[in-house]
């Protein structure tokens, strides 16, 4: 943090946005004014698509000398702390802002992962009970021939762990191919839409 703030400063950068420019780290690259940016600095959890530098590197890259075209307040002055002086004024955000897309859709996504779950507990209850039912005569023949209970009951717990465990493999395997092919549309989607930058994979 202090790199960032002190001379020369430091640009973040998100690395799939430094390896589309063709820049390294450390690297000062000249804007169209003819002004350098800080030393630039890969940062894993930046947006694409972004630079972040400290405003007083970032005025004269911009040619906006001891202007500010936002000022961004934490949730402490929403909360009712006195606002500094200067005729600072506090203003909502959009109503179709990034945080609140991103909200929606988690619910979105924990919704349907609930239902999904639900759905899936009714199958695995259908089929086990359509498994048992198919082998009463073969667990009866068993007790028949002398088998335990508890013997049974840990046969059938073994082989309904292995078949889950491969279930959830697969299951979590292909999810994640689907989602791999699916990401690069939807973050082109939402770039169209709402110019938000997202990574496509």
């Amino acid at each position: 943090m202090l790199a960032f703030f002190d001379p020369p400063g430091r640009t973040w950068i998100a690395p799939q946005t430094l390896q589309a420019l063709g820049l390294h780290e450390g690297q000062q690259p000249t804007t169209l004014n003819g002004h350098s940016l800080p030393p630039l600095q890969a940062q894993a959890r930046m947006a694409p698509g972004l630079l972040l530098t400290d405003i007083g590197f970032a005025q004269p890259v911009l040619e906006m000398p001891e202007r500010l075209s936002r000022l961004l307040l934490d949730n402490a002055f929403a909360a009712g702390q006195p606002m500094p002086p200067a005729g600072l004024q506090l203003k909502q955000g959009e109503d179709n802002n990034l945080a609140r897309l991103t909200e929606s859709f988690h619910l979105n996504l924990d919704a349907l992962g609930f239902l999904s779950f639900v759905v899936g507990l009714f199958i695995v209850h259908a089929a086990i009970g359509l498994a048992l039912e198919q082998r009463r005569g073969l667990l009866r023949t068993l007790r028949a021939c002398g088998v335990s209970v508890r013997m049974l009951i840990l046969s059938l717990s073994v082989e309904l762990g292995v078949l889950s465990l491969l279930g959830g493999v697969l299951g979590v395997a292909s999810g994640y191919l689907l989602a791999s092919l699916l990401l690069p549309d939807v973050a082109a989607s939402l770039r169209g839409l709402y110019g938000a930058e997202l990574q496509g994979s």
